[in-house]
């Protein structure tokens, strides 16, 4: 397992000039340490309103795009 992380970490490192995807990789990280720390949903969904308002237009909408893309 931390192997995987490992490599996940160097993954990440080469995505940081990549704004809207270290954006978006940023929002389903904190959701997923908000899990494992066993924080309520309520802080999970504050940390992503967090996120949510300090994007850019274009981030938000990249986003949107994304999560209603249709197969």
């Amino acid at each position: 397992m931390l192997n995987e992380i490992d490599r996940l970490e160097k993954s990440l490192i080469s995505l940081a000039a990549d704004e809207q995807v270290h954006d978006e990789v940023t929002l389903r990280l904190r959701s997923l340490l908000s899990r494992l720390d066993g924080k309520s949903e309520q802080a999970e969904q504050e940390a992503i309103a967090d996120a949510v308002q300090s994007a850019s237009d274009d981030e938000l909408f990249d986003l949107l795009d994304d999560q209603l893309e249709t197969p």
